[in-house]
């Protein structure tokens, strides 16, 4: 259960390593803060570990009231503020990261397991993939009914372009939304 990162030169190098504290669950998925400072990974227990890339420390865990089953995605919004992360018993939960204070639970009633997450570049919509749907859901309404795009076949990659389109990976090849011709 390591963290390593490593700096692409010739010869490339390893800068730092993560080690988990014994006893914790193993890592499932993982994300870059954009600031380049923290590093977050999600676990097959359910927990996000956050890791100060600065200090090489580790800098705090954010947990779900009664331990979700474990972490397929996780993401940080473009602006920094929010952490998203999608679980395998298809819950999707969101994190203000400056009060490290869980602030929504969605999709808790699928049947299907969360397994991609990701943020518009405005940080202004969440998306997430469960099954063959997509569901966008605003940042600032949570809480809110959300948008459902059939997809047609299990996804478990999404990324937000820059265009406001939307890629959508799953075992049957990728789809782009919304791209510019």
């Amino acid at each position: 259960n390591k963290v390593c990162l490593i700096k692409l030169s010739s010869p490339a190098k390893v800068i730092s390593v993560f080690q988990a504290q014994t006893g914790t669950a193993p890592y499932s998925a993982g994300c870059l803060h954009p600031d380049g400072l923290i590093y977050l990974t999600g676990t097959e227990g359910g927990d996000l570990v956050l890791w100060d890339l600065k200090s090489k420390s580790l800098a705090g865990t954010l947990s779900v009231p009664d331990k979700a089953t474990a972490v397929q995605a996780v993401r940080v919004s473009p602006n920094g503020y929010h952490i998203a992360a999608a679980f395998k018993d298809g819950r999707v939960c969101v994190w203000d990261l400056r009060k490290q204070k869980l602030v929504a639970t969605m999709n808790q009633e699928s049947n299907e397991p969360a397994t991609a997450v990701t943020f518009d570049p405005a940080a202004k919509y969440v998306l997430f993939g469960s099954g063959s749907s997509l569901t966008a859901v605003p940042v600032k309404e949570l809480n809110k009914a959300a948008s459902n795009i059939s997809f047609g076949s299990n996804i478990f990659f999404l990324q937000w372009t820059l265009e406001d389109g939307i890629i959508a990976a799953s075992e049957n090849g990728f789809v782009v939304y919304g791209a510019p011709n």
